[in-house]
């Protein structure tokens, strides 16, 4: 799957952040007006992820190496923090695009502001633990997916934007962003990204890797405002339709 971001992977001295039986199955519906905070995990031998949602609003994504997996890590306990925001760079064709004043003003980012969490499902297959978190777009047509994959024994997250248009199908996706996040703590830039470049991140509690499967992505790391923002795109140049577009 060649557009998916590597979020967590094992080095000397970091963790990077880089048919079928249907075993288990649980999901659960967000009721929009309902304020209580929810997690959403998945977790193996060595890490964990947490998704947090409230009031059908994501607001963070956090991964963590377990409890007693220090050994694994080479003696340490990484942990990364983001508030778990994603992009779709769209260029919109209706008259008045989200959150634009005028009438044809064009292109539109939409992020995570712009959709509400309806549901979610864990699964697992063949091993493979999978999340999958369904958005429904505000007061428009577009629906994504966020999904997100752990296999026994990987170091690593692996995570994926899936989107379609349920009616009009004329929007055009320019560009996509399994990841455009701020990045939560004090981190030391070993490597800012770039095309085809993986960012690398440092702190006193280990490393961390970011990046797109696919050699024409753009990753990079930048403050903005004194903001840290990670992002992680690839160019689309399609339709949404009600095919879906899968970031890899």
């Amino acid at each position: 799957m060649k557009n998916i971001p590597s979020i967590f992977k094992r080095s000397p001295h970091h963790l990077i952040v880089t048919g079928i039986v249907l075993i288990l199955t649980t999901c659960f519906t967000v009721q929009a007006q309902d304020g209580a905070i929810r997690q959403m995990s998945l977790q193996n031998e060595h890490i964990r992820l947490t998704v947090t949602v409230q009031k059908a609003q994501i607001l963070s994504e956090i991964l963590t190496a377990r409890d007693g997996q220090s050994a694994f890590f080479n003696g340490a306990s990484p942990r990364l923090q983001t508030d778990g925001d994603f992009s779709l760079d769209v260029m919109w064709t209706d008259w008045q695009a989200p959150g634009m004043k005028n009438n044809a003003e064009n292109p539109v980012l939409l992020s995570k502001k712009d959709f509400r969490v309806v549901h979610s499902e864990n699964t697992q297959q063949n091993g493979v633990k999978q999340l999958v978190i369904d958005l429904a777009g505000k007061d428009m047509p577009v629906k994504a997916s966020l999904t997100y994959r752990l296999a026994p024994g990987d170091f690593f997250i692996k995570k994926q934007i899936t989107v379609r248009d349920s009616t009009y199908g004329f929007h055009f996706l320019r560009r996509i962003y399994p990841v455009n996040a701020l990045l939560q703590g004090n981190f030391t830039v070993v490597k800012a990204g770039g095309f085809g470049q993986p960012v690398a991140l440092e702190n006193e509690n280990g490393g961390s890797f970011f990046g797109l499967e696919y050699p024409a992505a753009q990753n990079t790391m930048e403050q903005k405002s004194g903001a840290s923002i990670l992002s992680c795109s690839v160019e689309v140049g399609k339709k949404i339709t009600s095919k879906p577009i899968q970031s890899g």
